[in-house]
Parts: structure tokens; sequence; C-alpha cells
């Protein structure tokens, strides 16, 4: 059973992954540790599913700062998180972070069915602390489009326009300045009587957690 808890058996103070030499090299510290077996890492290229790249040991019991460190080839990703699992076998997920090495993820070739005009959207990426971009395919330029973003509860929170640009159509958007808080909303994309649904989940600003 994996648990999306503010508490944890380790008190993560910090979790990152930087690109060098084609690897990606991850950093974490704890500052207290109860009864904890090991960290597992694991990698996503959605967000959504999630795959083992490895596993760390713990230290079990501790009042004091520890580093921990691993080492990964630059093939997954972009998407990284830690797993504590305690020595019970309960297992504990932190918030995930994104590694980017080099260039930006390429756009993904449409499929047969977004080819014969099915409405498709994609959220980039699924899971932020601020920016985002949503991106539609099988669109009509001759009806508008709207864009509708729900909290958790299914209260409707934004109503913005989806405006075609060259025959793409896009748009970035911030957070921040949508006022969204932290946690998981729905992204509705209306065109005459289609809607289509993907998930986002907006992450506390790592600035703003001091």
């Amino acid at each position: 059973m994996l648990l999306a808890s503010t508490w944890l058996p380790a008190e993560i103070t910090s979790f990152s992954g930087s690109c060098q030499d084609g690897f990606i090299r991850f950093q974490w510290a704890t500052r207290k540790e109860r009864n904890t077996r090991m960290f597992q890492l694991e990698q996503s290229t959605d967000g959504y599913s999630w795959y083992k790249l490895g596993m760390v040991e713990a230290a079990g019991y501790s009042d004091k700062r520890i580093s921990y460190r691993f080492v990964a080839p630059q093939n997954g990703g972009p998407y990284y998180r830690l797993v504590v699992v305690d020595r019970g076998g309960q297992r504990y997920v932190h918030p995930s972070i994104e590694v980017y090495c080099g260039k930006y993820p390429a756009r993904v070739v449409p499929t047969q069915k977004e080819k014969s005009g099915e409405l498709v959207i994609e959220v980039v990426p699924p899971q932020t602390s601020d920016q985002f971009e949503l991106r539609a395919r099988g669109l009509s330029d001759l009806h508008p489009a709207r864009v509708e973003i729900l909290d958790a509860r299914g209260r409707l929170q934004v109503v913005v326009p989806l405006i075609s640009e060259q025959g793409q159509w896009h748009r970035s958007f911030s957070a921040q300045l949508l006022q969204l808080p932290k946690g998981t909303y729905t992204i509705r994309l209306r065109q005459d009587g289609k809607i289509r649904k993907a998930q986002l989940v907006i992450r506390k600003n790592p600035d703003k957690q001091r």
C-alpha cells in the first residue's frame, strides 16, 4: 500500500536531481528518521504511472542530518519521486520532482484516433508548482473552445477561452496568477458539445516552504 502523507518516517529536508555526463545524480537529506528501512526511487514519463528505479538503505533511527545519493542513467523521467519504506513494509510517497536533461520533451506523435479528429488534450507537465501548458488536438476552427478548471470537490475555479494560433491550440498558465493553491484539479475542455478532461496537480512551491 502506498500512502501520500504529510508525515513520513523520515523527515526529508531536500530532494533534487542534476544532469551530468549522461547520468542523473539524485541527492536528498533527512533531519530525522524513525523506523526507516529504505528509500525507493521511482520514475515516470507522465506523472501518473511510476516504475522502480533503485533503492538506497535508510538509517533506521536518527536525530542527525543524513545525506543520501543515487545515480541513474538519463533514460527515464522526467518525473522522479522518493518512496520511504519503513521496517513494517509500509510505503510513504514524497512529492515528485522534475528533472529535464537537454531539451524540453518533444511533442507526442498523434495516434490514429487523434488524426481522425477526436478531441484530445494534455497538460504539460501534469504536476507543477506554478507554470503549466494546456495542449489540444482535434479542435475545430469554426467553434470557440473554453477551458474550465475544477478543484477536487468539483467546484469551478477558472473559465478561460482557448485560442488557436496558426492551427495550434495551446495556452500557458500560471497557477499563482490563477490563484490556484496546492491540490489536485480537473482540466475540462469544451467545444461544440464535446468535453475532454485531464488532471493537474499543483504542488507547493519549494521557494515558499520556509
